[in-house]
């Protein structure tokens, strides 16, 4: 599923990265450190957003984004926008993680919402 969002004439949008996913990628963390926590516990649900404006600091980005996700009223438990290493700008896309598959459906419904201009 794929949501967009408009921003000055360009289409921002979102969708969901795959399964949940864990901290470790590559690897299969219970083989690297035995713990008492089921993977459920671990389970992150990603959300990319893209298209995003490259023009701004990624603090007001951060912002922009904070006040689309009031409007469907989720909060991610982390958000990672992508900077661009030269520039020191963000590359217009970021990332959002939820704990649940609810809240990351949610996010999914910035389908069509304009980016806050101020």
């Amino acid at each position: 599923m794929t949501s967009t969002v408009l921003y000055s004439g360009l289409t921002v949008s979102a969708d969901r990265t795959g399964q949940p996913r864990k901290s470790l990628d590559f690897q299969d963390r219970s083989q690297l450190f035995p713990t008492d926590t089921t993977d459920k516990e671990d389970a992150v649900f990603r959300v990319r957003m893209e298209k995003l404006p490259t023009r701004i600091s990624a603090e007001a980005l951060e912002n922009k984004i904070q006040v689309l996700l009031k409007k469907v009223v989720v909060r991610p438990v982390h958000m990672e926008v992508v900077m661009d290493p030269i520039m020191g700008r963000p590359r217009g896309h970021c990332y959002l993680d939820f704990l649940d598959s609810q809240s990351s459906e949610k996010a999914l419904e910035l389908d069509g919402l304009e980016v806050p201009k101020s």
